[in-house]
């Protein structure tokens, strides 16, 4: 009989263990962004939580790929922009977290000229920091949206200001 409640309490506290769902055990994640660092219509990125010594700070690192889709400008057909964004973010929170991105973007493209305010390189380089807000549960919900100013390696826009939405999911 001894065995036998040894081995229920074993399985029992294998299986609340194993149900343990904690923010900081997921620490890899995938989202879906608008606009944001990338300076894409859409960006799929995977990021990479870092635990500190603090349980309310923790460090990220993300990289993905983003999309500005091409168009049609009078009969000359401009083949859009691919972009790879690198961020290194700082998440202070539990919950809800506000954050610091610092990011860097290669966007691949050609050489276009869409009008007198519009150029496109074949390759720039824009530079990025970010302040907003994080929202992750234990369910593996991430949602995140803040606004970031953009420095780019372009002709004719030197700088921009944007707005980052971005959903996704933690594990």
């Amino acid at each position: 009989m001894k065995k036998i409640l040894i081995t229920i309490f074993l399985i029992s506290y294998q299986l609340v263990l194993s149900q343990r769902n904690d923010i900081l055990d997921r620490k890899n994640v995938f989202t879906l962004e608008v606009f944001g660092h990338s300076d894409s219509f859409l960006a799929v990125n995977y990021e990479r939580l870092f635990l500190s010594g603090n349980e309310k700070l923790i460090y990220s690192f993300r990289t993905g790929v983003g999309r500005k889709p091409g168009y049609d400008f009078h009969g000359e057909y401009f083949k859009g922009v691919t972009t790879v964004p690198f961020v290194f973010s700082v998440l202070y929170g539990k919950k809800h977290f506000a954050q610091l991105g610092l990011g860097y973007s290669a966007l691949f493209s050609q050489n276009f000229v869409y009008s007198s305010s519009e150029v496109y390189k074949e390759f720039e380089s824009d530079f990025s920091i970010s302040i907003g807000y994080r929202f992750m549960t234990k369910d593996g919900i991430v949602a995140q949206a803040y606004p970031v100013f953009i420095l780019k390696d372009n002709p004719v826009t030197k700088s921009m200001l944007s707005f980052g939405v971005s959903l996704g999911y933690s594990f």
